[in-house]
């Protein structure tokens, strides 16, 4: 019975209701829920500043060459991060 991933309060709540289905107290479900949130959120935080050094990385590099201000095209951008910028691989 794994917990859904997220931090709304829908995600919370049903995890709640399936850990009090499986027969956990309702305090130690509460505890699980949250826990489980805080874990979800502190993953894409880290997630978010891997990506942002990753691509200030790439600026630094990328930005002035022989003087002349560049513009990254999207496709170094995603080349750079390794995913697209909506999220995919």
């Amino acid at each position: 019975m794994p917990l859904k991933e997220g931090k709304s309060r829908e995600t919370i709540s049903s995890n709640i209701r399936e850990m009090i289905a499986s027969g956990y107290p309702q305090k130690q479900a509460v505890a699980a829920a949250l826990s489980k949130s805080r874990e979800d959120v502190a993953a894409l935080c880290d997630t978010v500043e891997k990506l942002s050094k990753r691509f200030d990385a790439y600026l630094d590099d990328h930005r002035v060459i022989a003087g002349i201000q560049i513009q990254p095209t999207a496709k170094q951008i995603d080349n750079t991060l390794g995913m697209r910028f909506d999220g995919k691989k």
